[in-house]
């Protein structure tokens, strides 16, 4: 059933080469059979001038000569016709399919993406494609090229000299039984490249995320050895590929050398000895074994290679394939809370979440508060369902999370991080998402956010730059506000979102996120202002992944507790 599975997903994947583009495909195969007519054709002229030239004919010459002149005219027009079809065909198939595999890329869940790794859709995407186009789509016509002039080849030598073919059909197989022992080595040298780039793209994009921190912790000489050695595995894996083709190259033409030769002595072998045969017959045979040798040393290696290819469709088609399991089940609700009872999370062998129980009521505001590697920020990813792996329950109206269409949770649920992706556009367009709204409410949101001032002096249209370059830290973050105040939804979960902004946008802005009516608030914050603390409906103190203490803001501080003490040293 897999196997019958994964065969329908993967045509699913080829069936993007040929959408809309059936006409164009056909077209270009009559083409590629014109290119071999067109090559075969002139063997036969060369024969022709060669004996007309023996013969000293000039009345045949100057027929040939027209012939050929009208034949080079014609030679042009096919070939500028298929450079003209042949990249509109590749373009078209490439744009589909990757715009298809990106759509249901798009279409994977949270938990599903970060199991899989940006980096290993980037590859796909990048380096695989590139192969899939020139060893899977683009082959296909010269092996059509190289098999009609092939099989025409052999169709003139046989109407020209049956036993000198015969010794060609011979010594024919001497490069197919070479090429085909190191199919298998090409294979696997292509997969292995493909593994290794992901890797290899996983580890720098991760490193170059954590620059600031390699830098604080002065371990550039780690991380340039971490690079070293990984770069040294793809590049490895790249120059075994190399080998492995060069040899299947050097194999090819060796044995297309030796097939070749034998052909014309046997052929020079026939005239000496009274053979009816022509010099411009042998010089045919020659010029046609060519067209016989190289699409044996060709049609073999662009099979190998096509077949290689597949594997990198079929990775693609695993990659983009969408996790139905938490895209089927109950639609997300707030109408009453949500209750987490006994949460225990690990990763890696180290306890996360450990043991916490609570319900955060609907429309009312908590702060989680806590040192570093608390679980602060794990407990915000949890309740939007990132990881599911955990044990206990968490709950929405009393349904359980593992038992929701994870998708729909988005539906009322807004998250604002600490890190924000700003896409290299204008500030409007990151607000909105690209959506449309009306002017008052992304008016309402510009102001509530803190931005009117930097919109006022770039403008609503200044574009952000790639990654948000063109931005402060402090102004990606507002945009993330305002996002999440556009959306209005029923939940608001914030991380951190303030850190990057000075102490009065900060204040600013906590005080109009936390009076936002009808929305519950679950808020990670380092800042322990107690004019801000003393709005929470509840305060979670998280130590070591243990809910440690809770209350409002008067209880806590009545007790003397661990927020306290927290806040008497950023007092002090």
């Amino acid at each position: 059933m897999n196997i019958k599975k994964n065969l329908l997903i993967r045509t699913q994947f080829i069936n993007q080469f040929k959408k809309d583009n059936q006409a164009l495909f056909v077209v270009l195969i009559f083409l590629s059979i014109l290119i071999s007519v067109v090559e075969l054709t002139i063997s036969i002229i060369v024969q022709q001038i060669i004996d007309i030239a023996t013969s000293g004919v000039l009345d045949d010459l100057l027929y040939i000569i027209m012939i050929t002149g009208a034949f080079i005219v014609f030679f042009v027009l096919v070939f500028f016709i298929n450079n003209i079809l042949f990249p509109k065909y590749i373009y078209k198939c490439t744009r589909q399919y990757k715009v298809y595999s990106f759509n249901k890329i798009i279409e994977n869940d949270i938990v599903s993406f970060r199991k899989k790794g940006s980096s290993e859709f980037i590859s796909a995407l990048t380096n695989d494609m590139n192969t899939i186009e020139e060893n899977y789509i683009s082959s296909i016509f010269d092996m059509i090229t190289s098999t009609v002039t092939f099989v025409g080849a052999f169709i003139i030598m046989l109407i020209y000299n049956i036993p000198l073919t015969i010794v060609a059909v011979c010594f024919s197989f001497v490069p197919v039984i070479s090429i085909l022992m190191v199919r298998k080595k090409a294979e696997a040298r292509e997969i292995k490249v493909s593994t290794e780039n992901a890797s290899f793209l996983h580890f720098t994009e991760d490193t170059l995320e954590g620059f600031s921190v390699i830098k604080s912790f002065r371990a550039e000489d780690t991380i340039k050895r971490m690079f070293k050695e990984n770069n040294d595995k793809i590049e490895d894996a790249k120059r075994a590929k190399k080998r492995t083709t060069l040899n299947i190259g050097l194999i090819g033409t060796t044995s297309g050398i030796i097939a070749q030769m034998g052909v014309f002595i046997f052929g020079a072998y026939l005239s000496v000895s009274g053979e009816a045969i022509t010099a411009g017959t042998i010089m045919l045979f020659v010029q046609l074994m060519n067209y016989v040798i190289h699409p044996i040393q060709q049609i073999p290696r662009l099979l190998v290679y096509r077949k290689a290819a597949i594997p990198l469709i079929d990775k693609m088609a695993k990659l983009a394939e969408v996790n139905r399991d938490t895209n089927i089940g109950h639609i997300a609700t707030f109408n009453r809370g949500i209750t987490i009872q006994n949460l225990n999370f690990s990763y890696d062998e180290k306890i996360i979440i450990d043991d916490l129980s609570f319900k955060f009521d609907k429309n009312k505001s908590y702060a989680l508060v806590g040192a570093s590697g608390s679980g602060k920020s794990t407990l915000l990813n949890m309740i939007i369902a990132s990881n599911l792996n955990y044990e206990g329950d968490i709950s929405y109206d009393e349904v359980s999370l593992k038992d929701m269409n994870a998708s729909s949770i988005f539906e009322i649920v807004s998250l604002i991080e600490q890190n924000v992706f700003v896409f290299d556009s204008t500030i409007i367009d990151n607000i909105t998402m690209f959506k449309a709204y009306p002017d008052e409410e992304i008016e309402h949101a510009i102001l509530k956010s803190g931005l009117k001032q930097m919109i006022d002096e770039k403008g609503i249209d200044y574009l952000c730059g790639d990654g948000g370059s063109n931005l402060s830290g402090g102004e990606k973050q507002r945009i993330s506000i305002a996002r999440a105040l556009l959306r209005k939804s029923k939940i608001l979960l914030v991380d951190e979102a303030t850190s990057a902004l000075d102490n009065e946008t900060s204040f600013n802005i906590s005080n109009e996120l936390l009076s936002l009516d009808h929305t519950t608030k679950i808020v990670v914050t380092h800042r322990l202002e107690d004019k801000i603390l003393s709005q929470y409906d509840a305060i979670l103190v998280l130590k070591d992944g243990k809910l440690f203490e809770c209350g409002t803001y008067d209880e806590l501080m009545n007790q003397k507790g661990l927020l306290e003490s927290m806040i008497k040293i950023t007092r002090d």
